[in-house]
């Protein structure tokens, strides 16, 4: 048991608050009020949005720093360090980063970043299923007679669609999407499953068929949205994609006469595809010969094309890919239960790629990658295979089947269901309208499917002339790179890109000056150079270009050139660098490992050793909170009075309660309930004269009874810090009477404020 510790000078108050991003209704201001009931809302639940610096304006010691607040996680009755903080102290550079972009929360999306795309595109929850799109039930629907601003009710086929009121739509006719269809976003999510209300500011095209409008999400995927691995459910961050077209129709209908069946049928199954509806199993018949469905694409001549399908074994666990043209193909074959491939082709054919993706719930993602030189019309299979392609059927074996996609390019990007046309994804491309400065640092923690001709963070002014950018060049390499003027300045080379796999890259620059360091390796330096003025930053491409193709998990901006050392640290660990630090507490958990208590507030608390510093950092990093926002009430930092003699025996805590009681005429009791709040008092002995008159004495001066004072009973008890930590007054002012020979005593008597 540690001594106490008193409180009862607040420099939050005056201090300026910054960092984090924060509602504009319930500002991070409030935490520098002496209301409780004021309320600070940060917009995310991990460091990137929650984090508070403090300016105190000089050093001045600090013994006691401490957050009120409502981090909630883990559930109420469940034990586990879900929620954690830091506090740290130092000079300028505890400020940290001037852009921390996390995408891998799942809060409120930065209100700064620009998106482009206008159509279709689907990620995966954190529940493993595909979301992005659903089927309305069938709407009559005249867009001749349709004048917006209106509003639209309709009603989903399949009601568990993730869409969320406020998100912006678009309501396309399946069969010429980018003909007919109206755009606006979501007014209400309906108390009936599947019911939403529209409301519609655009329309174009024409005529009234009754039909099942497809429903499209256009909302950023970051955040909210935000890319999961369908298996294990880890949270990739932000996709961003380059513009691709699905050439298959009827990509989730084998059934549907788009498809040439041969030698098989289209069967619906009670089995659940990847994005939550029904697949289809593909099953042979009873001849003898190939058994597979079949369409046939254009494409420009001899074009490299990605073919992928979704995929389950059933009693088939063979299957191939082919694309043809009269006797040239390319092959991929696919043993599902062993997880291989192999790759063989003929004639002017060249099978590239073959990949087997999981999928989650034993679905699995085959591609093959292939060309066919001078060809451009390409014949594309799905072909089952016992064990080879031509064989007796014998009417019941097949496999599942779901998600057909062909595409221009050499790799399957995500999904783009198609209906009776084939359908194009428009190209992901945000931008923020940034000032970066002169000197500044830039990391980029992400993956991509490729290896080259890639960007994965762009500062520019909105030209290819002058640039601060992580790419990775045409050889693979990734490359700080800076061209001002017209003139490429700096190229520094960091080592190979690896495809599917999460890299970190870092770049600091400053004139004349420059260093790179990628996963934690050694700094590559550049001394030559300047920097060119910027006005904003691309994320996952350069002005719409060499877009990333993967998902961008985080993004820095730091507004100086960090050191060779924490270069190197932060591209290995991503880690805050924060230059020199007076204090540290290092991550603790906000409930220290106990269970969450209903009724109290967590006590965020450091008791620095009279720590002279400025500038105060506090980050909260509750990822496990669904909400995807944090509220907090109230910041203390200020100087700290640890007490020689600890108080004695006799010590008490309770509840108060301010209920009005009054008694009818009849005995009936009646009861007017209000707050109760906790009452505490200490006995203090055996206090040296130093601390009576200059502690207890200045805190009765100075608190009074309408003062905050802060008492801290055993800095080291973490087991019942809420129920025994809380900002209080003075109850009364009890005398400091001399009852030992050189020695003093008085009692503390709180009463906790509940406004």
């Amino acid at each position: 048991m540690a001594n106490m510790i008193l409180g009862w000078v607040n420099a939050a108050d005056r201090a300026v608050l910054s960092g984090g991003r924060w509602s504009e209704s319930l500002p991070q201001a409030a935490l520098a009020e002496d209301s409780l009931s004021a309320i600070a809302r940060a917009l995310g639940n991990q460091p990137a949005d929650t984090a508070i610096v403090a300016d105190l304006g000089a050093a001045q010691p600090v013994g006691l720093v401490a957050l009120f607040g409502g981090t909630v996680s883990p559930q109420a009755g469940c034990p586990g360090p879900a929620a954690r903080y830091r506090i740290r102290a130092g000079g300028e550079a505890v400020q940290g980063p001037l852009l921390d972009l996390d995408f891998t929360g799942y809060g409120a999306s930065d209100p700064r970043l620009a998106f482009s795309r206008d159509s279709l595109a689907v990620w995966i929850d954190r529940g493993g299923v595909m979301q992005g799109y659903g089927l309305t039930e069938p709407l009559a629907l005249t867009l001749d007679g349709f004048t917006p601003p209106a509003t639209l009710p309709v009603v989903l086929q399949r009601p568990d669609r993730r869409f969320f009121a406020g998100e912006k739509i678009r309501l396309t006719d399946p069969e010429a999407p980018n003909e007919r269809w109206l755009s606006g976003s979501i007014a209400r999510i309906g108390p009936e499953a599947g019911h939403i209300t529209l409301n519609i500011d655009t329309v174009a095209g024409n005529g009234g068929d009754v039909i099942a409008w497809r429903l499209e999400s256009l909302a950023p995927r970051c955040n909210r949205g935000q890319d999961h691995d369908p298996v294990s459910h880890a949270r990739l961050g932000f996709r961003i994609e380059s513009a691709r077209t699905n050439l298959l129709l009827r990509s989730a209908e084998l059934s549907d006469s788009a498809w040439t069946l041969q030698g098989s049928v289209a069967v619906a199954q009670g089995i659940v595809a990847p994005d939550g509806g029904p697949a289809a199993k593909l099953r042979e018949d009873g001849t003898t010969g190939f058994h597979q469905a079949t369409q046939s694409i254009a494409v420009a001549e001899g074009a490299t094309v990605a073919v992928s399908v979704y995929v389950r074994a059933a009693e088939r666990s063979r299957f191939a890919l082919v694309l043809s043209s009269g006797d040239d193909y390319a092959q991929a074959a696919f043993d599902l239960d062993a997880g291989t491939t192999s790759l063989s082709q003929g004639g002017a054919g060249s099978a590239i790629v073959a990949r087997i993706i999981p999928a989650g719930v034993g679905w699995l993602r085959c591609v093959l990658v292939g060309a066919l030189a001078g060809a451009e019309d390409y014949l594309v299979a799905l072909r089952l295979l016992n064990p080879g392609g031509s064989y007796a059927g014998d009417g019941a074996g097949g496999l599942l089947v779901w998600g057909a996609q062909a595409e221009m390019g050499g790799f399957a990007s995500s999904y783009i269901p198609t209906t009776g046309v084939p359908y194009t994804r428009a190209a992901d491309s945000p931008r923020l309208v940034l000032a970066a400065p002169e000197t500044g640092t830039l990391l980029a923690d992400y993956a991509s499917s490729q290896t080259a001709n890639l960007v994965v963070a762009s500062l520019n002014d909105g030209t290819a002339d002058n640039q601060i950018s992580l790419i990775q060049g045409a050889g693979g390499a990734r490359i700080a790179y800076i061209a001002q003027a017209g003139v490429n300045t700096v190229g520094l080379s960091t080592g190979a890109a690896l495809a599917d796999s999460v890299q970190r890259s870092g770049f600091g620059y400053a004139p004349g000056s420059f260093a790179a360091a990628s996963d934690g390796g050694a700094a590559v330096i550049g001394a030559s150079g300047g920097v060119p003025i910027v006005t904003g930053l691309d994320i996952g491409h350069r002005l719409g270009q060499q877009h990333l193709n993967g998902g961008l998990r985080r993004v820095l901006l730091y507004p100086r050139r960090l050191a060779e050392s924490e270069l190197m640290a932060a591209s290995g660990s991503f880690a805050l660098q924060l230059g020199t630090l007076d204090f540290d507490t290092g991550w603790q958990d906000v409930w220290h490992g106990q269970q969450r208590r209903d009724g109290y507030r967590p006590v965020l608390l450091a008791t620095p050793p009279g720590v002279a510093a400025r500038y105060w950092r506090i980050d909260l990093d509750d990822h496990a909170n669904a909400d995807g926002f944090l509220d907090l009430a109230r910041l203390w930092i200020g100087p700290a009075v640890e007490l020689s003699s600890n108080f004695s025996y006799g010590a008490a805590l309770g509840m108060e309660a301010d209920t009005r009681i009054a008694r009818s005429q009849g005995g009936a009791l009646r009861f007017e309930e209000r707050a109760s709040q906790r009452v505490a008092t200490y006995p203090v002995e055996h206090q040296t004269a130093q601390e009576a008159y200059r502690v207890h004495l200045e805190l009765q001066r100075v608190a009074g009874l309408s003062g905050e004072v802060l008492a801290v009973p055993d800095p080291e008890d973490t087991l019942y810090r809420c129920e025994r930590v809380f900002i209080a007054r003075l109850r009364s002012l009890r005398p400091i009477s001399n009852r030992y020979f050189q020695r003093f005593a008085t009692e503390l008597e709180l009463e906790e404020r509940l406004t």
